[in-house]
C-alpha cells in the first residue's frame, strides 16, 4: 500500500478519524491512478481504500464528504460490475456487497437493494460459470471499513464478519441494514 494508506491506517488507530479519511481517500484514488482506471486487482484495492475513508469519515461525522466519496465509488464500482459479469460472477456478487457496504456506512435506504443483489448473484451462478467462490477470501482487507464501522457503533456481527462465509456475511449485513432501517 501507499505512504498515505499507511499514515491513514495509523491516524485511524489514533482515533484522528477525519484526518484519516483525507489521507485514505488520497490513497485510494490514487490506487485508481496506478491502474489506469482499468479493471484489475489495483482498482480493486482503490475501491476498498475508499470504503475505508467513506468509514472514516462517517464516524468522524463528516457526512457530506462521506456520501460524495460514496457517490463517487458507487458509480465507478458499477462499471466494474458492468464490465466483470460477464467474465466473473464472483466478482459481480462482491462489487455488490461494496456498493451495499459504501450505502451501509452512509445509512442510505439502498443498503439492503444491493445485498440482496450479492445474495441472488451467488445463489443463480452455476459451476460452469466459474471455479469457486472462495477465491471471494482474497478480498477478506474489503471488510475492514464496514466491521470499524459497525465496531464502533456497537453492533454485535463487527467482529465475526471475516470468518464468516459470502452469503452468510451478506445475509448478517442484510439483517443489519434491514433492522437499521425501522
Amino acid at each position: 500500500m501507499s505512504s498515505a494508506y499507511d499514515q491513514a491506517l495509523s491516524l485511524e488507530q489514533k482515533g484522528e478519524l477525519a484526518s484519516a479519511a483525507v489521507l485514505y481517500t488520497d490513497a485510494g484514488f490514487s490506487k485508481l491512478n496506478d491502474a489506469d482506471f482499468e479493471f484489475g486487482t489495483k482498482y480493486r484495492v482503490g475501491f476498498t481504500t475508499l470504503l475505508r475513508a467513506i468509514s472514516a469519515d462517517a464516524r468522524a461525522g463528516n457526512q457530506t464528504r462521506a456520501t460524495a466519496i460514496r457517490d463517487v465509488v458507487v458509480t465507478l464500482i458499477e462499471r466494474a460490475v458492468d464490465a466483470d459479469s460477464r467474465a466473473d460472477r464472483i466478482l459481480q456478487g462482491l462489487y455488490y456487497e461494496w456498493i451495499g457496504d459504501a450505502y451501509l456506512l452512509t445509512r442510505s435506504e439502498r443498503t439492503a437493494d444491493y445485498y440482496r443483489m450479492a445474495l441472488e448473484t451467488y445463489e443463480n451462478h452455476s459451476q460452469s460459470e466459474f471455479l469457486s467462490w472462495d477465491m471471494e477470501q482474497e478480498f477478506d482487507y474489503a471488510h475492514w471499513a464496514v466491521q470499524s464501522y459497525l465496531s464502533e457503533n456497537g453492533i454485535d456481527i463487527a467482529e465475526e464478519l471475516p470468518s464468516l462465509d459470502f452469503p452468510s456475511r451478506i445475509e448478517a449485513k442484510l439483517e443489519y441494514a434491514e433492522s437499521d432501517e425501522s
